[in-house]
């Protein structure tokens, strides 16, 4: 009786071995392909391309006779969104189309020549190519759009600033990322994160050296000081 119930069970875990084995099998699957060259969207490309925000994969060359170029995906389309997923950045994309099985049909949300649009493409196989930052065209210069003038002895005593920081707001280009965020002419210009301001081509040097889109201003304005987040 022993041996018979043994030989149930084994059979039966046999079973449930090959069960789960199949299942396993069912659930894996060829990582799909577009056949694109991708980089990330910097800001300074977000006016260029006309498009929503900083996000989104940038098309750079598309493979001949891969899906991508089926579907009429072209070079400086900039995909924004696969299926009902936002495309946060390129390595989103590659992780989402990785991420679904070879031969499946989806949808890609585009803005071509500032236009969206929309596509539908049926993966093939593969592994799709992200080009590093450093691969890609150098980032452009980063440009505040102020007028400064250095500051004059009684505000630096006034405010307590150290010797040679801070820098006066003569003005304020229309349009352009100081105005953005808020900067007026009168402003004085301390500090940018945990780096004081001493003279506009330090300020340049130390927009330029930030990483991210984004940088956090301390200012004095009518007395008071306050932070301000600029976006390039």
């Amino acid at each position: 009786m022993l041996k018979k119930h043994l030989a149930v069970f084994l059979s039966f875990a046999a079973i449930s071995s090959l069960s789960v084995t199949r299942a396993v099998e069912a659930n894996t699957h060829a990582p799909g392909m577009l056949g694109v060259a991708l980089h990330e969207v910097f800001a300074d490309e977000v006016g260029r391309f006309q498009l929503p925000g900083e996000y989104g994969a940038l098309v750079e060359a598309v493979q001949p006779g891969s899906p991508a170029e089926a579907a009429g995906i072209q070079v400086d389309d900039v995909i924004v969104g696969f299926n009902s997923t936002k495309v946060e950045s390129a390595r989103a994309l590659r992780r989402l189309v990785q991420e679904s099985p070879a031969g499946r049909t989806v949808e890609l949300r585009l803005i071509r020549g500032g236009a969206p649009a929309l596509v539908r493409v049926t993966l093939g196989e593969g592994r799709e190519t992200v080009l590093a930052p450093a691969a890609s065209a150098p980032r452009a210069p980063r440009v505040l759009g102020v007028g400064v003038e250095p500051i004059s002895l009684q505000l630096t005593d006034l405010f307590g600033l150290d010797d040679g920081v801070g820098l006066f707001v003569a003005q304020v280009q229309k349009g352009s990322a100081a105005d953005r965020a808020g900067i007026q002419a009168r402003d004085l210009l301390i500090a940018v994160g945990d780096q004081a301001v001493t003279t506009g081509e330090g300020l340049s040097e130390i927009l330029n050296g930030l990483p991210g889109s984004e940088a956090v201003f301390t200012l004095i304005r009518n007395g008071v000081r306050e932070n301000v987040t600029v976006r390039f």
